[in-house]
This record gives C-alpha cells, structure tokens and sequence, in this order.
C-alpha cells in the first residue's frame, strides 16, 4: 500500500517531528511505501528520506508564514497578487506531478483542514483533482486552529481526523482559545458534524535518551527550531546575570543562524551551558533531568512537559494558539506565564524559586502518551473499510 502525506512548516519543528514519529511508526508495523510532500525547508534532523521519497515543495515561506500569522488580515490580500498566484501554481504542479507518479492509496494532510497555514489553499484544489484516484483521505493534526471551511471540507473529501490530544487536553485548549465570534461560529462546529470522523489518539511523543553534558540542577531554556522568539533567549541570558546562583542549559534551535549562535555564547556567563542544537534523544533528556522548564509551549515540549511531570515557565511567542496551551497547561501542571507587562528578573526569580522543589503528580496515565499506536489503531480500522 502506498501513503502520500503531506505537511507545511515554518522552519519550526513542531509539525516536522510529530509527523515523522507518526510516519515512523507506521514504516515500522505496515508494509507502506511513503511519498512526503514538506512545504518548507528541509529539516535535516529529521531523516524522513529513510522512510521514503521526500519531495520539498516550491518557495519556503518561512518569513511570509510568520508575518501572515502575525497580520491575518495580510493572508487573502497577499494571495491574491501575482506573484503568490505564480508559486502556488509552481506548487500545484509538484503536488499533482508527484502524485500521478506514486499513485497512492492514502492521503494524509497535515494540520490542515483542522489549522491553517500559509499556502493550505492549496489543499482543497489538489484534494479535487485526485480525490477519485485514492482510496482514502485523512486529516493528522496535533492541536487546532479555526478554519472557515473545515465543516465543509471535512465533509467533502475526509474520510477520518486524526487529533493526537486526548480528548479533555483539546477541550482544555479550545476553552482559552482566542477565537473571535466568527471563527467560533464557523469552525466549533466541526467537532458536532464530524464526530464520528474524530479519533483522539493521545499524545505523540519520542521517548528515547542520550546523555549530554549538563549541570547537576538548572533551568532548561528552549524554543524549539530557534527561527522565532528570539526575546526568551534575550530574557534566559539577563536573567543567568541577575542570578548568578543558578545554572542553565540553553538550547537555541537546529535554525539558529550561526551569527546568532556566537553572539549567545559571548553574552553567557560561567553558570550557562550553551547549545546550538542538540538531538530528540539528547533534549529528552535534558528536560527530563532539569528542576524547570522555560519555554515557548510548543506541542512537543508541551507533551514532554506533561510526560516527565516538570513545572514551567512559559513565554507564549503569541496570544493564541500557544497562549491557550500555556493556559491550559496550568491545570495540569505547576505552571507560570510569563506577561510582558508584568515581567521583572525579581518575579521570576520568585517563580523560579516556588517551582524549584516542586514533583508534580502524574495527571496522564501512560496510556494518554501512545499517540502513534493509537494513531496506528485507528487508521488500520479504518482501511478495513476499504472495498477489496
């Protein structure tokens, strides 16, 4: 059988990891020929080239995806110029050229029609085109973000939607999401009209580790790919200063830029470790072993924070969809926000100083963290409603 997915990113790697976990797994219990199609530059930590055939889409719009996230209003003027209606054709060529070769039995979307992202137009045009050639399609997300035209979408091409949450952490994140009476109106919706398309696979996460030099007791400082917030690395170095009697791990991001990288090692002092990147298995053990945690809350620190137990401070790069996972976190875990309004090294040093002796509980059995095998379980149900 053979299984085209296919995932835009901003150079982060949030949407990178989990979907090659999922892919992982599924390479490792099907007999699945893979085709990626990844709008995006190439991420080379993540080796989906051993999976299958990895096609990088035309024009990485890492910059144009932030400033659109930023200003949403920008998305519909932008794509409208030539020169947008230009790439997205280029786009559409690859997508379709690519499919038509590999001929594939099943399509995955990532995030979209359940979160969108620059350039996702795309979809529903290309979804047209093959949606009589293959046999299923499927929607993969980790969290949501409204989407006009999810209702609909989902209804005329999707088969099942995948979300690797359980089910009371998304309720969680929709109850402090930040939607405005449109986007409640339009998208909410999804969730009564396509119940029984939802699975809830749980958590998606990597559990393997590997040793890297640390200290002994420190505060672990990241943001993910390291091409956004560069504000929580200015916040972690001024802080290290202030307090001189703390150790810190600071983990800039694989996109880091070198220039950025040198000028961080200069500005730290003795009681700071840094590095440019390190691996899945070698973060995964340094957040383990860490008293707190200060992050952005991505989807994939966030579930390893919930996975290790590790309280945390968290500086949201915006006020939605990572502000509602903040906010959501604290009902799960001893957990402070950080607002710019309020912010001072002396309040820090005070929440640092709370969370420091602080276990938390387990609020997650290990059975909310077995989103590939969940996944997996689901998407096998599904395929026994393939005709032979």
């Amino acid at each position: 059988m053979r299984l085209a997915f296919y995932y835009n990113h901003y150079n982060s790697l949030g949407h990178g990891l989990r979907s090659f976990n999922l892919l992982s797994y599924i390479k490792k219990h099907l007999p699945m020929e893979i085709l990626v199609l990844q709008g995006g530059k190439q991420q080379n930590l993540l080796p989906f080239d051993k999976l299958g055939r990895r096609v990088i889409l035309p024009y990485s719009f890492s910059k144009m995806g932030m400033i659109v996230d930023r200003y949403p209003k920008l998305h519909d003027r932008i794509l409208s110029t030539p020169w947008a209606q230009n790439v997205l054709a280029r786009r559409l060529e690859v997508i379709l050229s690519e499919l038509e070769k590999f001929a594939p039995d099943l399509l995955i979307t990532e995030y979209y029609p359940m979160g969108d992202a620059f350039w996702t137009n795309e979809v529903p045009i290309f979804l047209e085109r093959i949606r009589n050639k293959v046999k299923r399609i499927f929607c993969s997300c980790g969290y949501v973000s409204p989407v006009d035209e999810a209702v609909e979408v989902i209804g005329e091409f999707y088969d099942a939607v995948f979300i690797h949450s359980p089910q009371r952490f998304l309720e969680s994140y929709l109850r402090y999401f930040r939607f405005d009476d449109r986007d409640r109106e339009k998208f909410m919706p999804v969730f009564d009209v396509h119940r029984d398309k939802i699975y809830y696979t749980g958590f998606v996460i990597d559990r393997e580790e590997e040793e890297i030099e640390r200290w002994d007791e420190y505060i672990l400082v990241s943001r993910g790919g390291g091409v956004i917030n560069r504000k929580i690395i200015s916040l972690a170095l001024g802080f290290s200063k202030y307090r001189k009697d703390l150790k810190f791990v600071i983990v800039l991001g694989p996109s880091t830029p070198e220039s950025e990288v040198n000028e961080v090692k200069e500005l730290a002092g003795e009681n700071v470790i840094v590095y440019h990147y390190v691996s899945r298995p070698q973060f995964n053990y340094l957040l383990k072993n860490c008293r707190v945690s200060l992050n952005m809350s991505g989807y994939n620190t966030s579930t390893k924070l919930l996975y290790y137990r590790k309280p945390a401070i968290i500086y949201p790069l915006d006020a939605v969809e990572q502000m509602a996972r903040a906010k959501c976190l604290t009902e799960f875990l001893p957990i402070r926000i950080i607002a710019e309004s309020s912010l001072s090294f002396r309040k820090l040093g005070e929440w640092v100083e709370e969370l420091w002796e602080i276990k938390p509980s387990s609020v997650f059995s290990e059975s909310d963290f077995q989103g590939e095998k969940d996944f997996l379980r689901a998407l096998q149900y599904e395929l026994q409603a393939i005709p032979e």
